[in-house]
């Protein structure tokens, strides 16, 4: 996950009018996010619930919003999840990941 999440970072990186004038890196930035969001949606309920501090839901939501066949994807959704929400769900997993291999 953490990994999709610096590859989608890296296009984020570029500014909106990068994202929003190219196609490839819109459909680049969904397929790591539909990377994201199904390895999210693989955990365990209890690992969730152990680490509920990353918002589970909202990633199942964006799921939804991204999967194909549900709709056009929502660009304008995708980048404003990227610019507000991506972040928080990074810093919360490098987190969880600090602590799953610090000595107990």
């Amino acid at each position: 996950m953490l990994e999709a999440i610096q590859k989608t970072k890296r296009y984020q990186d570029r500014g909106r009018q990068a994202f929003f004038s190219d196609d490839d890196t819109q459909q680049l930035v969904v397929h790591n996010l539909e990377h994201i969001v199904e390895s999210a949606d693989h955990m365990s309920q209890r690992f969730k619930k152990q680490h509920s501090a990353v918002d589970w839901a909202r990633l199942r939501k964006v799921r939804t919003m991204i999967v194909p066949g549900y709709a056009e994807i929502p660009v304008e959704d995708v980048w404003e999840f990227l610019r507000s929400e991506l972040p928080q769900i990074e810093k919360r997993l490098l987190k969880l990941r600090t602590r799953a291999s610090s000595p107990a």
